[in-house]
Formats: structure tokens, C-alpha cells, sequence
């Protein structure tokens, strides 16, 4: 999972473009739930588009073979 900072820094990157999170989302083709749910620290991105999501937010660095 992540740290609370991490998540800060990540809500923050969103907010400094002046989008809402849920804008953010549609714009980079996520689902807001799945975006939400990383940003609350429910999904610990391992697969799928919470990873892709991670990725986005610069949570995490993508893997070679991904």
C-alpha cells in the first residue's frame, strides 16, 4: 500500500491541473471509481487498471515486462 503522503502528493497532482478527480479520471480513460479507490488507499494497484492507474499518478514505476 501506500503512505498517507504518497497519496497526498498524488490527490494534489490532480488538483493542480484543476480538474476533479473523477474529470481527471475520464481524461486519461479510468474508470473514477477504480482512480478513487487508489487515492483512498482501498487498491494497492497490483494488476489491472489500478496498476495502469498507479502508473498515471506516479505511485509506482511500470515494470518492464507490462
Amino acid at each position: 500500500m501506500f503512505s498517507d503522503h504518497q497519496l497526498l502528493k498524488a490527490k494534489n497532482q490532480i488538483a493542480n491541473q484543476g480538474v476533479t478527480v473523477t474529470e481527471w479520471a475520464m481524461q486519461m480513460g479510468f474508470r473514477p471509481s477504480t482512480v478513487h479507490s487508489v487515492l483512498a488507499g482501498r487498491s494497492a494497484g497490483r494488476w489491472g487498471e489500478a496498476y495502469q492507474v498507479c502508473i498515471a499518478l506516479e505511485l509506482k514505476k511500470q515494470l518492464p515486462n507490462r
